[in-house]
C-alpha cells in the first residue's frame, strides 16, 4: 500500500463495537471487499498486494480479535462485521459493482456469510486458499495446546501477530457451520488454490462440477508467492474489467 492513498474508517456494528476498516478508493465503477485470512489483518500482505497492483477501489477490515479490533473472535461476529463493511460500502459506492475477496479463513466467513445473506447481489466471488472445513484446519494447524485442554479450560491464546484469546464457542461454530459448494449455484465464484497446500488441503473443496465455481489450481502451497499472486491478480483484473 506504499503507493496507494488508504483512507482509515471506524464505523460501529450492531454490539456497538468498533469495526476498522481501510479504504483505497480508486475511483472506479468495481469495489473489492477483502476478508483477510486468519491470525492477518486489513494491512496484511494479501491485502497489500491487492491494493497495489489492481486498479479497483479496495475495502478491507478487521475481523474481531485481529488487527485493532479486540472483540471477541466468534464467527457469527465476523459475519456481522462483514454486513457491516458490506453496508457501508454499498452506501459510499452507490451504483458501483461489488465483488467480494476472501484469503483462507476469510474465504470461510465470506461462504456462511452469503449462505445467510442469499439475496444480496454481487458481481464475483474470489477465493484464495479457502479453509472451507475451517474445524479441521483450527484443530490440526492452528491451536496451540491439546483440543482436551482447550476445550476444559473454555478458551485458547495463540501468539504470533497479536495475542488472540479464542473462547472454545468459536470452534463450536466452525464444526457447526460446514461449506458444501452446492449452496452456491446461483453464485459465480472463482477459486484459486494451491495443489501443495497443507493447510487448507486442496481435496477439501470436495468433488463437484458446478459451471458457474472455476477452480484454478495452482502450484503453490497455503501461502502464494509473488510470481503466483500476480496471475490471481491478472485472472481477478480479466474477470472484472
Amino acid at each position: 500500500m506504499d503507493n496507494v492513498c488508504v483512507e482509515k474508517i471506524v464505523v460501529k456494528n450492531c454490539r456497538n463495537k468498533d469495526v476498522f476498516i481501510n479504504v483505497a478508493d480508486k475511483g472506479s465503477s468495481d469495489v473489492l471487499i477483502v476478508v483477510h485470512g486468519f491470525d492477518s489483518n486489513k494491512s496484511g500482505s494479501s491485502v497489500r498486494f491487492l491494493m497495489d497492483n489492481l486498479p479497483f477501489s479496495i475495502v478491507s477490515f478487521d475481523l474481531p480479535m485481529h488487527g485493532e479490533s479486540d472483540e471477541e473472535l466468534l464467527l457469527s461476529n465476523c459475519i456481522d462485521d462483514l454486513s457491516v463493511v458490506d453496508s457501508y460500502v454499498r452506501n459510499r459506492f452507490n451504483g458501483s459493482s461489488i465483488s467480494l475477496f476472501g484469503s483462507s479463513f476469510g474465504s470461510y466467513v465470506i461462504l456462511n456469510y452469503l449462505k445467510v445473506n442469499s439475496s444480496l447481489i454481487y458481481k464475483n466471488i474470489f477465493l484464495k486458499s479457502s479453509a472451507v472445513k475451517m474445524d479441521k484446519v483450527f484443530s490440526s494447524v492452528l491451536i496451540e495446546e491439546d483440543m482436551n485442554s482447550f476445550k476444559d479450560r473454555g478458551y485458547t491464546i495463540k501468539n504470533r501477530n497479536k495475542k488472540m484469546v479464542i473462547p472454545y464457542a468459536f470452534y463450536e461454530e466452525l464444526c457447526s457451520n460446514q461449506i458444501s459448494f452446492s449452496d452456491f449455484r446461483d453464485r459465480e465464484i472463482y477459486l484459486f488454490h494451491g495443489v501443495k497446500d497443507d493447510t487448507a488441503l486442496f481435496d477439501d473443496l470436495g468433488d463437484f462440477n458446478y459451471p458457474n465455481i472455476h477452480i484454478k489450481k495452482l502450484s503453490a502451497d497455503h501461502t502464494f508467492d509473488n510470481s503466483i499472486f500476480s496471475s490471481v491478480v491478472g485472472e481477478i483484473h480479466k474477470v472484472l474489467k
